[in-house]
């Protein structure tokens, strides 16, 4: 079970990183995925990427050193549309960091 989970950690972290990619590697990554058997569409695949992508950059918040950095995340999260406003994203990000 420790190997599965190993390699599905890995897989993520190579699926993640492929994200960042061109748009030749993120179709590629969507297609295999679909093709997996394991989500139904490109709308499964997307929303699944995209927590991912979220997952990411939320880990990335809490490790940053400055300011700047934070910032940066936090304009990428706001990016990525889950949080419809800045204010509910600052909430969020100021729980993530009190409790760390």
């Amino acid at each position: 079970a420790y190997e599965i989970c190993a390699c599905l950690v890995g897989s993520e972290m190579c699926i993640t990183d492929s994200l960042n990619g061109d748009d030749n590697e993120k179709d590629d990554v969507v297609n295999v995925m679909i093709n997996s058997g394991l989500y139904g569409d490109k709308d499964d695949v997307a929303d699944t990427c995209m927590e991912w992508v979220i997952t990411k950059l939320k880990n990335e918040y809490i490790r940053a050193d400055s300011m700047t950095e934070r910032n940066d995340i936090r304009r990428q999260l706001f990016n990525t549309g889950h949080w419809k406003s800045l204010s509910k994203l600052d909430e969020y990000l100021k729980g993530l960091v009190s409790n760390k």
